[in-house]
């Protein structure tokens, strides 16, 4: 994804509790590739002290993502937000999040299992948790979001989200 930085990054192969493969940033509008690293640059450094405040690991993996340990996939895009309001920018105006769930990863028997949150739903309640997810936070994005072979979960997408943010 262009102009896309790596904050968090969890999944089926990390050591952590997120289940989301990555969580990201990007800023928004029309700005000088200078400005669009100022602005990632100093929210990244504000996610790395607020982890260091919560007592929370700040190591990075080889994607350039901390790998903390933090209660939810939920918990992680706050954090963001948090980190992109006290950098000083606005959440949603001049930064947007986006995720890259891997869902394939989490998706056997028709339910998606999430081991981090100790979260297994159908494919409508997928849906349903990304909406919620779209609606609390700015959310441009969600790559991976359905497992390849759900097709109903990918039309069910479309039709909530579709017009909100971009899905693939």
């Amino acid at each position: 994804m262009d102009g896309a930085v790596n904050i968090f990054s969890g999944g089926k192969k990390a050591s952590n509790t997120l289940d989301f493969c990555r969580f990201m940033i990007v800023p928004i509008g029309q700005l000088t590739a200078a400005e669009s690293h100022q602005m990632c640059t100093e929210v990244y450094h504000t996610v790395e002290q607020i982890l260091n405040n919560l007592g929370r690991s700040a190591c990075i993996d080889g994607d350039g993502g901390f790998t903390p340990n933090l209660v939810s996939n939920e918990e992680g895009l706050a954090v963001i937000v948090g980190a992109v309001q006290k950098a000083g920018y606005k959440a949603g105006e001049q930064i947007a999040l986006a995720v890259e769930v891997a869902a394939s990863d989490y998706y056997e028997n028709g339910e998606y299992n999430f081991p981090g949150e100790g979260f297994i739903c159908t494919t409508k309640e997928m849906v349903e948790y990304y909406a919620r997810l779209v609606e609390q936070y700015p959310i441009f994005a969600i790559q991976g979001a359905m497992a390849r072979e759900d097709q109903q979960g990918w039309e069910l997408l479309a039709r909530r989200l579709g017009d909100k943010v971009h899905i693939s």
